[in-house]
């Protein structure tokens, strides 16, 4: 994080988001396919 020539920071303070709003946000989330992906491991009986 870059300091100012003062020596104080510029970052803004944010306040947690209530649950209500995580929730939301993370239905709107998962409902994008790419979210999800499916692999299939290849283990060799060589060894």
């Amino acid at each position: 994080m870059a300091k100012s020539k003062t020596g104080k920071s510029s970052a803004k303070r944010r306040l947690p988001e209530n649950d209500e709003a995580f929730q939301k946000r993370l239905a709107v989330k998962y409902v994008e396919p790419e979210m999800f992906h499916r692999e299939q491991p290849y283990i060799s009986r060589d060894r």
